[in-house]
């Protein structure tokens, strides 16, 4: 808070009411002091200058837009000018209590004195610049961007049916030294059950998958999404840390216009069609607690960058296909240990 307030907002220098400022003399339109005293005003005296503060008749301009800046211009003398120009720094946070709905709060970004031509350092021009802090803020921002995952073999879809036990198996029948042994895990590949899921049967998983590591092909390219959203504050922001399973659709608020294809929360949205153009890493996306197009989002921590005068927070979350957040490490809540070697299915 500056020692001495400069008018901001939407009060002026009109010296009344307590404000800074020259009151204009009754029945006048205009008053200007031009250096000189002039008829019903008692002008006061600091350093042998006479103090003049006047605010110009087409001040504040006032614009509305990404952001609320407030330019205050100002007629003074020398001294008041260099005054106010200490004691009201960028950052200031500044007050008026005049307008529909009092109080306003602005933030000064810059204080310009210049001196009028012809006047020496006797008259000056004083112009603050302010940002508001009462008025709406900057809009948000918002972008999806790909990110390559590219997790093991073992990680596709098409094999995400198998168990704990039976990934192991296959693991094992791969990597394992002795011939005779690596035969044995082979033949227990084969005892699997031929159960259909999505007409594949958990033999024929086992068994491709161990024919792709023979290949050498040990990853696979999966490009998800990175769904950053961003918000401006006035003040810092709580963090959230992340590391959790979360639809920024359902339960992460993400307002309807960034994602849905008409505008409307009523269930379409640009990830609509993802199961039908890669059904083969999107598969059936009615798979995991929440059904969302074959999709399944890890909720990332939050990004606080003071930008200037605003506090710019960040959400953001990453989209796989369901299965690959593993539920028991990115579930929100603490899980129980997971230790029958039959589990491990779809949704890990």
């Amino acid at each position: 808070m500056s020692l001495i307030q400069i008018p901001s907002t939407f009060t002026r220098a009109s010296g009344v009411n307590g404000n800074l400022g020259t009151a204009e003399a009754p029945n006048s339109i205009l008053f200007n002091y031009n250096g000189q005293t002039q008829p019903g005003v008692n002008p006061q005296k600091s350093n042998n200058y006479i103090t003049i503060f006047e605010e110009y008749a087409d001040s504040p301009q006032i614009e509305s837009a990404e952001q609320t800046t407030i330019v205050h211009r100002f007629h003074c003398d020398y001294y008041t000018g260099q005054i106010l120009l200490l004691s009201n720094p960028r950052g200031t946070i500044l007050t008026s209590y005049d307008g529909p709905n009092p109080p306003y709060y602005s933030r000064v970004l810059s204080v310009v004195l210049q001196p009028i031509d012809k006047t020496g350092t006797r008259e000056c021009n004083l112009t603050v610049t302010c940002e508001s802090l009462s008025f709406g803020n900057p809009p948000d921002e918002f972008s999806i961007q790909p990110v390559e995952l590219n997790p093991p073999a073992e990680k596709h879809p098409r094999y995400s049916f198998l168990n704990y036990q039976q990934r192991w198996i296959v693991k094992q029948a791969e990597t394992v030294d002795n011939q005779d042994f690596a035969q044995q895990y082979i033949n227990q590949v084969s005892s699997f059950s031929s159960s259909v899921i999505d007409s594949e049967n958990a033999y024929g998983q086992a068994l491709e998958l161990l024919y792709k590591k023979h290949k050498g092909e040990e990853s696979f390219y999966l490009s998800g999404y990175r769904l950053s959203w961003s918000k401006y504050f006035w003040y810092p922001q709580i963090i959230n840390p992340g590391g959790y399973i979360e639809d920024p659709i359902a339960q992460g608020g993400l307002p309807a216009y960034f994602w849905s294809t008409n505008g409307m929360n009523d269930g379409t949205n640009i990830f609509i069609n993802t199961t039908t153009q890669n059904s083969n890493l999107f598969p059936n996306g009615n798979y995991g607690p929440v059904s969302n197009n074959g999709l399944s989002w890890l909720r990332q921590t939050d990004v606080m960058d003071l930008q200037r005068t605003w506090f710019k927070m960040t959400y953001s979350w990453i989209g796989a296909p369901i299965g690959h957040w593993d539920n028991e490490w990115y579930n929100p809540l603490p899980q129980p240990l997971n230790t029958n070697a039959d589990e491990g299915g779809f949704v890990l």
